[in-house]
């Protein structure tokens, strides 16, 4: 079992995984979102205690009395190393899971990025769904599957039956495909949007805002958004040079999950030739 880092090494986990995600050309200055549900061994003895509790405007009970390492709003990741009390920040919940206060960093802010509520929905729902303990979120704008989301028509099922095909080992580490979430007529709806498109998928693409994935690490979630992305962009390629375009069959899919061991979801699967 990999060994769990500490929470300097966290720090810098997500810091590194910020910055590739800018190098990629998946942020614009402070668009990229990142949060890690801390455990009781990350729990540094310099947080401080006592500060005010400001609701986050839902109310999770999953989420009730959990530490989260969070990016800070308007931190920026690219250019100089940053300091990691300037762009992140541990957040504490309240017993009721609805409030929140800043117990360490986010000296530039003081509070932290406006997609947090949005990644509490996700932590909920992933850690009574997920297989295994998912505490990292990543949200990214990577741009083929934002043109994705502009371009085509999608569900769950459809996106799903998509990113198979464009990229036929994604199967083994989205069995369950990749969820699609639309609808959303405000920034209220959001969170409630995600957390029912990742009830099943542990990574989903939202409609015009890119990918968010859930993972045990910055290491998988950062994965899984490459993955949804490499298809995407095949997809693109694919669609611009016409004619008659070859897909992988159902029985090459289920060989590459079988070698994995891996049960795909056979709604997804039905859609496949």
């Amino acid at each position: 079992m990999k060994k769990e880092p500490t929470f300097r090494e966290l720090c810098e986990e997500i810091i590194k995984a910020a910055r590739q995600l800018w190098e990629k050309g998946w942020t614009c200055r402070n668009t990229c979102t990142i949060s890690a549900r801390l455990t009781p061994g990350q729990l540094d003895e310099d947080f401080f205690r006592g500060g005010n509790w400001t609701e986050t405007g839902v109310r999770i009970p999953e989420t009730a009395g959990d530490y989260y390492l969070v990016a800070g709003t308007g931190a920026c990741f690219h250019g100089n190393a940053p300091d990691r009390k300037d762009c992140l920040g541990v957040v504490e919940i309240n017993p009721s899971g609805e409030s929140f206060r800043l117990i360490w960093g986010m000296k530039e802010t003081g509070r932290p990025m406006s997609g947090f509520p949005t990644h509490l929905h996700c932590h909920g729902v992933r850690r009574k769904a997920a297989m295994v303990d998912e505490r990292i979120v990543i949200h990214a704008r990577c741009p083929g599957a934002t043109a994705l989301s502009y371009s085509a028509e999608l569900d769950t099922k459809s996106l799903s039956k998509l990113v198979w095909e464009m990229h036929p080992e994604s199967v083994a580490v989205l069995p369950r495909g990749c969820g699609m979430i639309t609808g959303v007529a405000s920034e209220d709806d959001l969170g409630t949007l995600v957390a029912e498109g990742m009830q099943r998928q542990a990574a989903a693409l939202m409609q015009y805002r890119g990918v968010i994935a859930s993972g045990a690490t910055t290491c998988d979630a950062l994965a899984l958004i490459e993955t949804v992305e490499h298809a995407a962009d095949v997809y693109l390629k694919t669609s611009v040079c016409g004619g008659n375009i070859t897909k992988p069959s159902k029985k090459y899919i289920l060989s590459i999950a079988a070698r994995h061991g891996i049960e795909p979801d056979p709604a997804v699967l039905d859609l496949l030739e």
